[in-house]
């Protein structure tokens, strides 16, 4: 698939559900390698793919105008967006610009995975990091763009995700992922309501610490989608794997009851 239109199918059923498409986007820092588990989860309800940043200087107006362009070439008759950590983000904001423009794209459901929507969702961690970049980004962004080089680099070398992450997104990219993160150091994100779309929120066991976002994320996600559901079923941040059969059966359940859902309306 180009890679002008944004998203990349990563996961193909024999035959197209519904006519759907899972749309997945990643965290501020996408490791694409490191999403099959949920490819895997989802794909049993569409064709999935995921979101790459376009390859050249954008703003979050032409993120909008880009990626629902993207949308509608794929051709598919309804879509469900699936957000990991600050992806989600992207993805409520997106499915904002859609209703505000009258977009022609039918959403059926929305899943996030620990996803801030406000800056106070933030840990004191991801506000430094995100005013530290921001800062960089407005008065010497000379220099931001060498450090990015030089961790690109680094990561080529690495035996992690990142190594992949370094291989799969070009320099201007990566940029502009991490430009896409200072809508959280706004005070404030206009929350409009979503009463029709079945949502899904995942967020960290109660024992398990989130370095990037707190749980207060929750009445946040329930203020925007008054009849969405909660589940503390994940082991780390943004992350499907070593969830128990139980949890993935009852995500299974919720996006069935969705997609049947869409169906009678």
């Amino acid at each position: 698939m180009p890679k002008q239109l944004c998203f990349q199918l990563v996961k193909k059923r024999n035959r197209r559900r519904l006519d759907t498409a899972v749309l997945m986007f990643p965290g501020l820092i996408p490791t694409y390698s490191d999403l099959r588990g949920e490819a895997n989860l989802f794909s049993h309800f569409g064709d999935v793919f995921e979101f790459h940043y376009p390859d050249k200087d954008i703003d979050i107006c032409d993120l909008y105008q880009t990626a629902t362009s993207a949308v509608k070439k794929l051709g598919y008759k309804q879509v469900i967006l699936l957000g990991m950590s600050f992806g989600g983000t992207v993805a409520y904001l997106l499915a904002r610009y859609w209703r505000k423009h009258r977009v022609g794209v039918r959403l059926v459901a929305f899943v996030a995975m620990s996803t801030p929507f406000e800056p106070t969702n933030l840990t004191l961690r991801s506000r430094v990091e995100l005013g530290f970049g921001a800062t960089l980004d407005r008065h010497t962004r000379r220099m931001m763009v060498a450090i990015v080089q030089s961790l690109k680099f680094v990561w080529q070398f690495s035996f992690g995700y990142a190594k992949f992450y370094a291989k799969d997104s070009s320099l201007k990219q990566t940029i502009n992922a991490i430009r896409m993160g200072y809508i959280l150091r706004q005070d404030w994100v206009v929350k409009h309501r979503f009463v029709q779309v079945p949502a899904l929120l995942l967020n960290t066991r109660d024992r398990v610490s989130d370095p990037f976002v707190l749980r207060n994320n929750e009445a946040d996600f329930m203020e925007i989608f008054p009849h969405g559901k909660v589940m503390r079923v994940l082991s780390r941040h943004a992350d499907t794997r070593g969830i128990k059969p139980a949890v993935g059966r009852q995500i299974a359940r919720f996006m069935r009851e969705a997609l049947e859902e869409a169906k009678r309306v």
